[in-house]
């Protein structure tokens, strides 16, 4: 299997053809560890009142495509083990995931494989992640001559391959973007209708959830001719995939055609309208301004594919990236019903965070300035690991809120990141400020939220009368919100559980956020009122301290003077009924990592980095010797492991 430093890809059919399973017993940190996290139904109605729109609006787009084309891929801040240290400068991550359906990691390599830290961020956070399958101009005609070609048993074995290669690594399916057209002698397009067929069986079999998309390029012609939208000409192999992702040179009536086409083959929704974020000949010329594009998509009913949202970070070098994806994504903090520059979160359906029982989050960004354990810092020098994002608010602030969350990279609970909640100057309606956080669908009967918090100091001068800070839920039984007031003792990391939130079966946790109170007679000057660490709910209210056990670290050269490997196993060691419950529990096991999220690897105690993966590869220029490895739990619980040799 080829493999470039961190990464794995397939250039060729015959290295398609040669790959095998085994391949990844040497290559345990390129896979995924993490279960793709299912996402509960939309969060019911809350009986509590909405900021009412102006207008009435056609449903949203069902479904978000995101196709990742950053600078090519494959970048040194997306390998295996991250970067411990990192290099100085903005990283380009996907922090607002709660707006994605389906994440493509796109590359020109023939096939691209993900890189198992974007898997295992995009499944944490419900995000399905599918692999390239790419084929382009004349090169590609000589890859198309072995496509079909049948195994022994009359089998279409790179149909197999593909399937096998998805299940292995831990992804969810395959984007089929070809670009080149089959030898001219001999093609029929019911062969390739027949590939399809048995490629998306295959990976519907082999990955729950699994999918394979066509893209618009190849008719049954047998020409590269970019429809832009679905016709006669590619709808056969529509008919056998999962969707369809066109080209982005569409307009309104062509889209609309689209529409009639799709609605009568019954798969209005499976219909993913192409939009360049470079503009390129797509309506609204990309960048900020796909909300055109996207507005029409909106009244068609079909869902949407970005491509390139990278953008944001490639035009501008870079520069201001936060604010500039974060105006992207979701607006700038103003009123979006106003502003004719609308954010893509405006036009698509919204997304429950966590799963439908279990919530966590240390508000990890995937980078940093230094790294926490337990709110004690560990590591004092920057470092990049897109696998180690959280799931990270999908409220964003408005500029009249009162009560505002921003991300803190000086301090943390667990990683490099932890949110400052801040109370804006001037009265509050009622003496009371709600800060949103997430949109979640969680089970609230006999749940228990755990949160790690502090309260910073104040002088005497800045403590307001009647002054409360805590967590508030909503739900779709509740009139009102539901208050839990937190300890009010400043100065430290606490961790507090509020054990059995509710009795009643059929509540559903749908807003999840904090609060905070102070006497109406009072005027707040503005100040920062709280500090999180972590968010978990869980219907398991006290976690076992030792759920697995973790083996002494092994060491051993792959060959002489040559690199370092670490290993360990982790045993399962506590089997009473409540830590079983948790493991059934979708997003809490895995089948490669059992109990453990990932880990942390550790030397002389000092950290050195972070595993997703039972192995470490040693960075060139570490010392060798005096290794330990803890496990890090799916809920944020730390099991120290023992020594090495």
């Amino acid at each position: 299997m080829p493999s470039t430093g961190d990464f794995v890809y397939i250039s060729t059919m015959l290295e398609l053809a040669d790959w095998r399973p085994e391949d990844v017993k040497i290559q345990a940190s390129k896979v995924s560890n993490t279960p793709l996290l299912h996402r509960p139904p939309p969060p019911p109605t809350s009986p509590l009142p909405t900021h009412p729109r102006t207008t009435t609006l056609p449903p949203p787009i069902p479904n978000l495509l995101s196709c990742h084309d950053y600078k090519g891929g494959y970048h040194p801040s997306e390998s295996a083990q991250g970067q411990f240290p990192a290099p100085s400068g903005p990283i380009y991550t996907a922090a607002h995931l709660h707006v994605i359906d389906t994440f493509v990691y796109f590359s020109h390599s023939l096939v691209s494989i993900p890189p198992g830290p974007w898997i295992n961020t995009l499944h944490r956070n419900g995000v399905r992640v599918l692999g390239t399958f790419i084929v382009e101009h004349d090169a590609g005609s000589a890859a198309l001559s072995r496509l079909l070609d049948k195994g022994s048993e009359g089998e279409y074995m790179f149909a197999t391959q593909l399937a096998l290669i998805a299940e292995t690594y831990g992804f969810d399916g395959w984007l089929m973007n070809i670009e080149a057209s089959f030898p001219a002698e001999g093609f029929r397009p019911s062969e390739l209708q027949a590939f399809l067929k048995e490629l998306r069986s295959a990976v519907a079999e082999l990955v729950p959830g699994g999918q394979v998309i066509w893209y618009d390029a190849l008719t049954v012609l047998n020409q590269v001719h970019w429809q832009n939208g679905l016709t006669l000409l590619n709808a056969p192999f529509f008919g056998v995939t999962g969707g369809l992702f066109t080209n982005y040179r569409w307009r309104e009536p062509q889209l609309e055609a689209t529409r009639l086409m799709a609605n009568y083959m019954g798969r209005v929704p499976d219909i993913y309208t192409g939009i360049d974020c470079f503009g390129r000949g797509s309506l609204g010329d990309g960048g900020f301004g796909v909300g055109k594009a996207l507005s029409a998509i909106r009244k068609a009913g079909t869902s949407a594919a970005l491509f390139a949202p990278g953008w944001t970070y490639e035009h501008f070098d870079g520069r201001n990236f936060d604010s500039v994806d974060r105006k992207f994504w979701v607006g700038d903090g103003g009123d979006i019903e106003s502003n004719p520059v609308k954010p893509v979160s405006h036009f698509v359906s919204e997304k429950a965070c966590g799963g439908s029982e279990f919530f966590f989050t240390n508000f990890n960004r995937g980078f940093g300035k230094g790294w926490w354990v337990d709110g004690i810092k560990v590591m004092n020098t920057p470092w990049v690991h897109i696998g180690a994002q959280s799931i990270l608010p999908s409220k964003n602030p408005r500029n009249t809120d009162k009560l505002k969350w921003s991300f803190n990279d000086g301090t943390a609970y667990f990683g490099g990141t932890s949110l400052d909640i801040s109370a804006a100057a001037g009265p509050v309606a009622g003496g009371v400020a709600f800060c949103p956080l997430y949109s979640t669908a969680i089970t609230a009967n006999e749940s228990s939220i755990r949160v790690a918090y502090f309260l910073p100091e104040r002088s005497p001068t800045e403590v307001l009368e009647g002054e409360v800070v805590g967590v508030y839920y909503t739900s779709n039984t509740a009139q009102t919100q539901t208050l839990l007031p937190l300890p009010q003792t400043p100065g430290a990391w606490k961790v507090i559980t509020f054990a059995t939130i509710t009795a009643d079966p059929n509540e559903k946790i749908t807003e999840l956020g904090i609060y905070y109170r102070h006497s109406p007679a009072v005027t707040a000057l503005g100040f920062k009122v709280l500090t999180l660490g972590y968010l978990h709910i869980s219907p398991i209210p006290i976690l076992p301290e030792r759920p697995s056990r973790i083996t002494d670290v092994v060491s051993a050269s792959e060959e002489e003077g040559g690199s370092t490997k670490l290993s360990w196993k982790a045993y399962k060691h506590d089997f009473s009924p409540a830590m079983e419950k948790l493991r059934s529990l979708p997003g809490c096991f895995s089948r490669k990592t059992g109990d453990f999220a990932s880990f942390l690897v550790w030397r002389g105690g000092g950290l050195v980095g972070v595993s997703y993966c039972l192995e470490y590869d040693v960075p060139a220029g570490v010392a060798v010797g005096d290794w330990r490895v803890d496990g890090v739990m799916w809920g944020g619980g730390i099991v120290r492991g023992s020594g090495g040799r």
